[in-house]
C-alpha cells in the first residue's frame, strides 16, 4: 500500500509539473530586441516591471512601452508572430490559447506593429483594438500604425474587418489593401504588390530570419515574403498583376476602362454585343457610363436590339418635329449612363445616385422600400435619381427615370435631439402608372399619390449590436383624369376621396412597427403590420415597376364595388448573413406573411412575399476566383404552389437575376447572366398575360454570356 501511495505521490508531481509546464508556456514569448538600451518598459498584468529578454514569456494582461526600441513577439502555443516598432504603447489584453470560446485582443494604442497571424486549426480568433477602430483579423499578414488623429491598417495577405468605434462605418480590406480610418470616404485603397513589398520589407522581421524561429504554422504567408499555396499566389497576382508596371496611361486605362464581348437572348432572340464601360473615380465621386451596340448583324443598323422600340443610337435624327427631336436627344444620351454618384448613403452628410439602380429606399421604407428601376437592366435601361442631405433636417428625394419621369418621392426628416429620435413625412406620386398600357382611359388614367408619416423612437448603436425601433403609418389615393369606362365603369374623374373614407372609418392606410439593426454578423428586420381595404405596405418595391397597373385595376374595382376587401394583418422577417465575409459568401431572406381578418376568421389565401439571395464572392474558391450571385423574388408564393394551374413561378409576379464569373486570367473573364424581363412588341409596347384585363406583363427568361475585358 505504502508503494501505490509513492507511486500515486510521484505521478501527482509529474501532472502538477506539466500542467505548471504548460502554463509557463502559454504566452508572448520574447523573440527578439532591437536596442535593449532603448528604454523599453513591459509590466505584467499587476503593473510589475518585467526586464525585457530573449525568451521571457509575458502573460495575458501584459503591458508594453517601447521607447526607442523594438520586439518581436510570438504567441504561444499557436505561433502568432508580432514585431512592434519603437515609440510604440501596447496591452496584450486577451490570449484565446487552447480556449476555443476565447479571442486573442490585442490593443495598440501608439506605435506601429506588424502580425503575422497562425491558422492551425481554423478556430483561431484574432481582433486589434485602436483609438479609432476595431479590426477582426482572418488569418492574415498586416501592419497597423495609429499616430495622433487616426490610424491606418495595411494588408498584405488574408483580409482584416474594420469598423469604426461609433459604428457606424465598416469595411472588409483584402491582400493589397490599405485603409486611412480619418478618410471620409472609409473604402479600401489597393496599392501594387511592389509597393507593399517594399512597405513589409522596410518593417521586416528579424527573429524569423534565417538562423532564428520560423514563421507561425498554418499562417497565411508561410514563409516569411512568399506565399504559402500556389493558388494564394495566383490570386494575389490576379488583383494586381503589372500593375505598377504600366505607364500612367496605362493605369488610368487598368482603372478607367472596361469592356464586354458576347451575347444576349432579349425575348427568345438572340443578339450579339459589343460593350464599352468607361469609369471616372475622384475622391467620392464614381460615374460609369454603358456604350452597347446589340446587333444581329454589325452593319446592318436594322438588326440593331431598340429598348422599347427606341433607335438609342439616334440622337433625334430619326425625328422630325424640334420637341421631338430634343425628346430623343435627351433620352439616347441618359440611356448611356450606368451610374454616377457622390458620396454614400448612411455615411456621407451629402449623396446622389443616377442611373439603373437595385435598392432606393425613404426612411424606413413606409412606400418606398428596396425600389428597383433596373429589373429589366440590361435590355430596358432607365436612369433613376436617388439622393439624399442629413442634418438635423434632413431632405431625400427619389426619381423612377429622369429621361421619362412618371414616379419620383420626397421625404423630409428632422432630429430635434440630434440623436436616434428622428421624425419624418414622405410625399410620393405615380404620374403615369398606366404610362406601358395600350388604353390607360379606361381605367381613368390617374395619379397615383400617397403620403407617410414615420419616427424613429430608439436607436441602439453599438460595436456588434445595432439596433433602432420605428413606427410609420401612410396611405394612398388615385386622382382619375377622367372617368373610367369599359369593365372598370363607375368611377368619376377627380381625386377619389372615397378611398380614404368609408362607412365611417378610415380606410386604405397602413400601420407598422418594427426593428432594424445588426447582431453580430446578421443584418436583421421584423415588423408587425395592420392594414385595410386595397392598401399595399410598402408599395414601392422591386416589383412595383411591374405591377403598378395591376394596382391601379385592384382601386378601380373596388372604388366602383366590384370587391370589397377588408382588414389585413402580417408579418415581415428578413435577415442577410455574412456567412464567411463579405468577399467569400453571403446568404439573405426576406419573407412577408399576410393573412385577411374578417367575421368569419383569418384567411391566409392572399398576397405573401419570399425573397432569396445568394452571394459568393471571389475569395471563397481562392484558386480559381469565380464567384457570382443569385436573387429571387416572388408575390403570391402561396397562391402558386396551390394553385399552380393559375400561376407561373416564371411571370409578372418573379423578378430574377444572377450571375456566375469565371475569371480566366488578370484582364479577362467570362460571365454567364441569367433573368427576367419584361416582353415588348415591335412598337415598344407591354405584352399582357391576362388579356382583356391587362394588369399583368409577360415577362421573358433573360440570357447573357459575355467577355469582361478589364485592362
Amino acid at each position: 500500500m505504502k508503494r501505490i501511495r509513492t507511486v500515486a505521490s510521484v505521478l501527482a508531481l509529474i501532472a502538477l509539473s506539466s500542467v505548471a509546464a504548460a502554463a509557463q508556456d502559454s504566452g508572448a514569448e520574447i523573440i527578439y530586441i532591437e536596442n535593449p538600451s532603448g528604454d523599453i518598459l513591459i509590466t505584467d498584468p499587476n503593473g510589475i516591471p518585467i526586464t525585457p529578454d530573449f525568451g521571457v514569456m509575458l502573460a495575458e494582461g501584459s503591458r508594453i512601452e517601447t521607447g526607442a526600441g523594438a520586439l518581436e513577439l510570438r504567441l504561444e502555443p499557436n505561433g502568432t508572430v508580432l514585431k512592434l516598432a519603437e515609440d510604440t504603447l501596447f496591452e496584450l489584453r486577451s490570449l484565446q490559447g487552447d480556449d476555443p470560446e476565447k479571442e486573442t485582443v490585442f490593443a495598440l494604442l501608439r506605435g506601429k506593429m506588424r502580425t503575422l497571424a497562425a491558422r492551425i486549426s481554423g478556430a483561431e480568433r484574432y481582433s486589434v483594438h485602436t483609438p479609432s477602430a476595431i479590426c477582426a483579423v482572418r488569418g492574415t499578414e498586416f501592419i497597423n500604425e495609429v499616430g495622433e488623429s487616426g490610424s491606418s491598417i495595411l494588408v498584405r495577405e488574408g483580409s482584416v474587418y474594420v469598423e469604426a468605434l461609433a459604428g457606424d462605418r465598416w469595411v472588409t480590406l483584402g491582400a493589397n489593401q490599405g485603409l486611412d480610418t480619418r478618410a471620409r470616404a472609409y473604402r479600401p485603397v489597393t496599392l501594387p504588390v511592389a509597393e507593399i513589398e517594399a512597405l513589409f520589407a522596410a518593417f521586416d522581421f528579424r527573429g524569423t530570419a534565417p538562423g532564428g524561429p520560423s514563421a507561425p504554422t498554418g499562417s497565411a504567408s508561410g514563409d516569411i515574403g512568399r506565399p504559402v499555396t500556389e493558388a494564394v499566389g495566383r490570386q494575389r497576382e490576379y488583383e494586381t498583376k503589372s500593375y505598377d508596371e504600366r505607364s500612367a496611361f496605362g493605369r488610368w486605362m487598368a482603372d478607367s476602362l472596361s469592356g464586354e464581348i458576347g451575347t444576349i437572348t432579349i425575348d427568345g432572340e438572340t443578339y450579339s454585343k459589343l460593350v464599352l464601360s468607361p469609369l471616372v473615380e475622384a475622391g467620392a465621386f464614381r460615374a460609369a457610363f454603358y456604350l452597347p451596340i446589340i446587333y444581329v448583324d454589325l452593319f446592318d443598323g436594322g438588326t440593331w436590339y431598340r429598348p422599347r422600340g427606341n433607335n438609342e443610337w439616334s440622337f433625334g435624327a430619326d425625328q422630325d418635329s424640334g420637341a421631338d427631336i430634343a425628346l430623343d436627344l435627351w433620352t439616347d444620351l441618359w440611356l448611356k449612363v450606368r451610374y454616377v454618384e457622390y458620396g454614400d448613403a448612411g455615411w456621407d452628410p451629402f449623396y446622389v445616385k443616377l442611373g439603373n439602380l437595385d435598392a432606393m429606399t425613404l426612411g424606413r421604407g413606409a412606400l418606398f422600400d428596396g425600389y428597383a428601376n433596373n429589373y429589366d437592366f440590361p435590355a430596358i435601361r432607365r436612369l433613376g435619381l436617388n439622393m439624399g442631405l442629413d442634418r438635423r433636417f434632413g431632405v431625400e428625394v427619389l426619381m423612377d427615370d429622369l429621361a421619362r419621369p412618371n414616379l419620383g418621392g420626397l421625404r423630409v426628416s428632422w432630429n430635434p435631439l440630434d440623436s436616434g429620435f428622428e421624425l419624418g413625412l414622405t410625399g410620393a406620386a405615380d404620374l403615369r402608372p398606366l404610362a406601358d398600357r395600350a388604353n390607360p382611359g379606361e381605367l381613368g388614367d390617374p395619379w397615383l399619390v400617397a403620403g407617410g408619416l414615420d419616427a424613429d423612437l430608439i436607436e441602439i448603436n453599438r460595436e456588434r449590436l445595432k439596433l433602432a425601433w420605428f413606427t410609420d403609418a401612410s396611405a394612398m389615393l388615385p386622382v382619375y383624369r377622367e372617368a373610367t369606362s369599359g369593365p372598370y365603369a363607375g368611377v368619376s374623374s377627380g381625386a377619389a376621396w372615397d378611398v380614404l373614407w368609408n362607412d365611417d372609418r378610415p380606410t386604405n392606410f397602413v400601420l407598422r412597427t418594427g426593428v432594424r439593426g445588426v447582431l453580430g454578423p446578421i443584418r436583421y428586420g421584423l415588423d408587425y403590420r395592420f392594414w385595410n381595404g386595397v392598401a399595399v405596405p410598402s408599395l414601392f418595391d422591386s416589383a412595383y415597376g411591374r405591377l403598378r397597373t395591376g394596382y391601379v385595376a385592384d382601386y378601380t374595382a373596388y372604388l366602383n364595388g366590384t370587391t370589397v376587401p377588408g382588414d389585413h394583418m402580417g408579418v415581415y422577417g428578413e435577415a442577410y448573413w455574412d456567412i464567411l465575409d463579405d468577399e467569400r459568401l453571403s446568404l439573405g431572406a426576406a419573407y412577408d406573411w399576410p393573412w385577411d381578418v374578417g367575421s368569419d376568421g383569418a384567411s391566409y389565401d392572399t398576397d405573401d412575399y419570399l425573397k432569396v439571395e445568394l452571394a459568393v464572392g471571389r475569395r471563397l474558391i481562392r484558386a480559381y476566383g469565380v464567384h457570382g450571385a443569385l436573387r429571387f423574388e416572388r408575390r403570391r408564393v402561396r397562391q402558386t404552389v396551390s394553385r399552380p394551374d393559375d400561376y407561373s413561378w416564371f411571370d409578372g409576379f418573379t423578378v430574377i437575376s444572377g450571375e456566375i464569373v469565371f475569371p480566366l486570367n488578370p484582364i479577362l473573364e467570362v460571365a454567364l447572366i441569367g433573368g427576367t424581363t419584361t416582353a415588348y412588341d415591335d412598337d415598344g409596347n407591354i405584352i399582357w398575360t391576362d388579356a382583356p384585363t391587362n394588369t399583368v406583363p409577360k415577362v421573358t427568361p433573360l440570357l447573357n454570356i459575355e467577355t469582361r475585358i478589364n485592362y
